[in-house]
């Protein structure tokens, strides 16, 4: 089942600047930049990210399947179920769910990882969509702007501590933007690792994660 809380969603009126326009439905970007914390900078740099490594998933879990993989298969598809529901694709998040179940249970069709993939384009899609309207709307009209403050991975790591201490279950969307800030560093498994356990709700063993995941942090920005 499609978690209720997440694709509800705020109404549009609590982030007036989001672009809503000719976005198709089961897209809701309302709901990716609430995952940000109302931080549009973040959102962009989140979307850019999926757009640039999950575009070619579908061919990714086809080849686990053909290996045997199915284990590996089915976490494919959990994380784009997860990033899905993060950044507001509903209509994505919902494929991405049966796509898992089927993987797991052993009855995936060429039909499912088809609307999987349609799936996954119609989204990017209408990421490149956001992004050219962003940029119209740049350029045509001058908007003051604030600095660009973008969410360091330590102030998302508090963040996420006080989540978890709370049980809240927004706590995974938080993990998720996390996850992909740390993408590129020694921190990616732990990230991962802390991304299920929040997604499962499963508090006590995030916060031992999410504690070893800020001393390694820290002991790398010290390193550098």
């Amino acid at each position: 089942m499609i978690n209720e809380d997440r694709a509800s969603g705020p109404p549009p009126s609590e982030y007036p600047g989001e672009p809503s326009a000719s976005v198709p439905a089961g897209i809701d970007f309302s709901l990716g930049l609430r995952s940000a914390g109302g931080n549009e900078a973040l959102l962009s740099d989140l979307l850019a990210d999926f757009q640039n490594l999950y575009a070619d998933t579908a061919n990714r879990i086809r080849a686990s399947l053909a290996n045997g993989a199915t284990e590996e298969a089915t976490r494919q598809a959990h994380t784009i179920k997860g990033l899905a529901g993060t950044l507001g694709g509903i209509s994505l998040m919902a494929v991405a769910l049966e796509l898992e179940a089927a993987c797991r249970h052993g009855n995936t069709t060429e039909e499912l990882i088809d609307h999987f993939a349609e799936s996954i384009k119609a989204f990017i899609t209408a990421i490149e969509n956001r992004h050219k309207a962003d940029k119209i709307k740049d350029d045509v009209v001058e908007i003051p702007r604030k600095e660009n403050t973008r969410t360091t991975p330590l102030a998302l790591i508090d963040e996420i501590s006080v989540l978890i201490e709370q049980m809240d279950p927004a706590v995974s969307g938080r993990a998720e933007a996390l996850m992909m800030l740390l993408r590129d560093g020694p921190q990616m498994e732990l990230s991962k690792t802390l991304t299920m356990q929040t997604g499962f709700y499963e508090f006590d063993a995030a916060a031992l994660t999410l504690a070893e995941l800020r001393t390694s942090f820290e002991a790398s920005s010290h390193d550098c």
